[in-house]
């Protein structure tokens, strides 16, 4: 059995504004992803950016976040081409774990809104690492940032936060440490 620890970035209306006619509100970018064994040692990496298809205008304010253009994203593989590259990269017997629960339900929609195959035949195996690291450190039903967390836990910083394998490689360094 391995973790796949992922994370997700996702693009967004140019207006900001969330609609009930809108089918995609959130759509997948970038999907970045570490692959650890059940010693928690990192087996694999996984780092792609995705072409949009709903949204042909970056948000301004994702693209400050991310620092990245809509040209790059432009020569990138499609959500379905890159998902089902991840799947097969995940492989079988794994058990997804992310900083908290927003990458998940991003992930479904944009599976459901593509009309692909879900994660998982039966119940999907999940860890919260941002639950955990809340329940570990006593902060009750706190939601900790990732960058205060690894400052916490005084964690170097050797990649820039806010891009999907960076803050999975982070969130992989956090549940590593708590498995100790």
């Amino acid at each position: 059995m391995n973790y796949i620890v992922f994370d997700l970035e996702w693009n967004q209306p140019v207006d900001g504004k969330s609609s009930k006619d809108r089918k995609l509100l959130f759509e997948i970018i970038e999907i970045g992803a570490v692959k650890l064994d059940e010693d928690g040692h990192k087996i694999a990496e996984f780092s792609e950016t995705i072409k949009p298809q709903v949204y042909s205008k970056l948000n301004y304010h994702i693209q400050k976040m991310l620092g990245i253009s809509m040209n790059e994203l432009k020569r990138s593989g499609t959500f379905p081409q890159v998902y089902k590259r991840f799947l097969k990269w995940c492989g079988d017997d794994v058990i997804f774990c992310t900083w908290g629960t927003q990458d998940l339900t991003e992930l479904q929609r944009n599976m459901n809104y593509y009309k692909l195959e879900p994660l998982s035949s039966g119940p999907l195996m999940f860890y919260n690492i941002q639950s955990i690291y809340s329940d570990l450190i006593g902060g009750e039903d706190k939601a900790y940032n990732l960058e205060a967390a690894v400052d916490s836990l005084g964690l170097q910083k050797d990649i820039p936060f806010h891009r999907a394998y960076a803050d999975a490689y982070y969130t992989a360094k956090i549940m590593t440490l708590m498995n100790k």
